[in-house]
């Protein structure tokens, strides 16, 4: 059957988008990092540290509250004591565990972190494969001070679980809020808990764990220096990243951030990388550890990046834990090992029921738990919107203290490179306007956005020149092959409109259909762009078509329904705009089972959504139809404190062409 004549794909054209056709997981074969100079990595060190904490949550950084620390129930055993410690990382939010010191040893001692990862037991894990409680004890005989803690849900971290459902997660993910950035705040509180020891040495502090274990100790090391001695056991690897969600937050592995990424952030401090045969660390020796090197050697640090190697299953086993004995001895203790490990003695370990702080499993009274304790932390989240800024100076705070998150997390920008491809063919030419299709994409990238270049006649290089996002496709301008009212306004009034349809409308709409994609697995999210991101960038890259190729230096962006909520989000990095015309169709967007149907992406919530992209946006002229009541109240706010109200227009109903023709007309181009 012949396709409509307004389509731009034709009957012969092979319709395949890389964006969907080529998803990123946390098993993926990702090439290790190539540095170029040390100034080079040094860059690219602060891009991994900052990725981190935005993908976290953590920035800006929760305030640090008083960590109300309780030590007690000291057990006294071979050379060595135990006491269980709880400390809020949140207000009302605690982090449980068990602190471990030499006896008989004065002074400031070396400290070592103990993230204990995916066992069984947690901390309490005691088996041939792993016992945090023997490693613990026989650092603590050693001279350290060790302090092993809960990762959330585990033993004593009752007030929340551990795996979280998707719905819960995606919900929370909104806010910033997840398993992970909620672990690797409380590992940033407890290296503040160790500071207040007097016995600790805040110069001297190590961190070493397994499995998820190093997970948590080499991001912790790579968002905080305080860490100086790092032994991440069983876990980086180019070819698994990580497959829980205390592992993998939205957003941290774009741009080819990977886990070796992160741990070559850390150069040039002495990393050990104890790895086995039987696991996704079996290519450490001959791939993994050589390319990290080639890291340490910028600093001249080779020395500080070994890796031991086992014909052995995942584990943090006893031959394992002799080998980081020494390391930390050398690196952290700083005193030098006849040989590379350190034997083990058998000792006494304290019994599970001498480590738990809440036999019962439940938290003390008076704390949240679950839901409650979700939703008070999304709140806390939330703050920095909850109501518009009341002063000038309170706006140029938020624009300051935001701009960079949300333009992080949106991660979308115009292009740099050409945005054609291909060439514009005209289909249609008669008294009233001609019509061309565009293809429009970043080079490289295996993008593919369909548009139509309307030109109404009489219209030359210096005329208005409109961008349309309708959420119901390019095609919704039209009524068959005739302009509908909205295009036939802007074409009488002499505006060029170049239509375009976002990923999964219009011609693309059948792409989402079969899309290899999974974008209800939270864990996606880590790895791949949301489609709304991909739609703001199909925004900006139209508009560069714009701006370059039709002369178009300040065009008009206008949103429909979806497309409105598009429009908004990236204006904010859209350069100079004539004006912003948005009709958000009575769009719930200040609730969050709006953001988690098509429109989900990670951390929307946090940065404002559309209140964010208001505040943080440009002073041009904005005209807002059909808006819940808390936005027009909000943007009404922003225009005020900006000093330009005239530039505002709220509509209750919905946009008009006439509106638009208005509008676009207004101000010089």
């Amino acid at each position: 059957m012949r396709k409509p004549s307004l389509d731009v794909f034709t009957e012969h054209y092979r319709l395949l988008d890389s964006r969907l056709t080529n998803p990123r997981y946390p098993n993926y074969a990702y090439r290790a990092p190539a540095p170029g100079t040390r100034r080079e990595w040094e860059e690219r060190k602060r891009l991994i540290r900052r990725r981190i904490l935005v993908s976290a949550g953590l920035l800006p950084a929760p305030a640090r509250t008083p960590l109300v620390a309780r030590v007690f129930d000291r057990k006294v055993l071979d050379r060595y004591s135990v006491e269980k410690v709880s400390f809020e990382s949140r207000p009302r939010f605690l982090v449980t565990g068990n602190l471990y010191r030499p006896l008989g040893v004065a002074g400031r001692r070396p400290a070592v972190l103990c993230p204990h990862g995916h066992w069984p037991n947690g901390r309490l894990e005691d088996s041939e494969d792993c016992s945090v409680v023997a490693r613990c004890a026989g650092l603590a005989r050693l001279g350290f001070v060790v302090f092993s803690y809960d990762m959330i849900g585990y033993n004593d971290s009752c007030q929340i679980r551990h795996r979280w459902d998707s719905t819960e997660s995606l919900a929370a993910m909104l806010h910033g809020i997840g398993p992970f950035g909620l672990q690797l705040w409380n590992s940033i509180r407890a290296l503040d808990f160790l500071e207040t020891l007097e016995d600790v040495d805040p110069a001297r502090i190590g961190c070493t764990g397994a499995s998820g274990g190093a997970t948590q100790t080499y991001y912790l090391a790579a968002v905080d220096e305080r860490v100086r001695v790092v032994v991440p056991v069983c876990m980086a690897s180019a070819h698994y990243q990580g497959g829980c969600l205390c592992e993998e937050p939205p957003l941290v592995h774009l741009g080819d951030v990977t886990t070796l990424d992160v741990v070559g952030s850390l150069a040039p401090r002495p990393v050990l990388l104890p790895s086995v045969t039987q696991d996704w660390t079996n290519q450490n020796p001959t791939y993994d550890v050589p390319a990290l090197r080639r890291i340490w050697s910028l600093y001249g640090a080779a020395d500080r990046l070994e890796n031991v190697h086992f014909d052995a299953p995942h584990n943090y086993n006893r031959a394992t834990r002799e080998h980081v004995y020494a390391w930390f001895r050398r690196w952290l203790a700083g005193q030098a090992s006849t040989g590379r490990r350190i034997r083990e003695e058998r000792v006494p370990l304290p019994a599970p029921a001498d480590m738990r702080l809440f036999p019962s499993q439940r938290p003390p009274a008076g704390l949240p738990r679950g839901r409650a304790l979700l939703e008070e932390l999304m709140r806390q989240e939330d703050a920095a919107f909850s109501r518009p800024p009341a002063s000038r100076a309170e706006l140029h705070r938020l624009e300051r203290t935001w701009g960079p998150i949300y333009a992080e997390v949106i991660d979308a920008a115009e292009p740099t490179e050409p945005v054609s491809l291909g060439p514009t063919r005209e289909i249609l030419r008669d008294a009233e306007m001609s019509i061309s299709v565009r293809m429009l994409g970043r080079y490289g990238r295996g993008e593919q956005t369909p548009g139509l270049w309307i030109v109404p006649r009489g219209a030359g290089r210096k005329s208005p020149a409109a961008l349309v996002l309708h959420g119901r496709g390019k095609q919704a301008l039209f009524r068959g092959r005739r302009p509908g009212p909205l295009l036939e306004a802007l074409l009488d009034a002499g505006v060029r409109v170049l239509a375009v349809d976002m990923l999964g409308k219009g011609e693309t709409a059948s792409l989402l259909e079969c899309e290899p994609l999974e974008r209800n697995d939270p864990i996606f999210y880590a790895f791949n762009r949301s489609l709304t991101a991909h739609r703001v960038q199909e925004a900006l890259t139209s508009l560069a078509a714009l701006r370059r190729e039709e002369k178009a230096r300040r065009p008009t962006i206008i949103g429909v329904g979806i497309g409105g909520v598009v429009a908004l989000l990236a204006r904010v990095a859209a350069g100079p705009l004539n004006a912003t015309l948005v009709d958000l169709e009575g769009l719930a967007v200040e609730d969050d089972r709006f953001w988690l149907g098509e429109p989900f992406h990670p951390l929307v919530r946090k940065i404002g959504d559309l209140r964010g992209a208001i505040a943080l946006g440009p002073a041009s002229p904005l005209v807002l139809a059909r808006a819940t009541p808390g936005l027009r109240g909000w943007v009404r706010t922003i225009y005020h404190l900006r000093g330009c109200p005239s530039r505002l227009s709220v509509l209750r109903g919905a946009l008009e062409g006439r509106d638009c023709a208005r509008w676009t007309r207004a101000y010089p181009r």
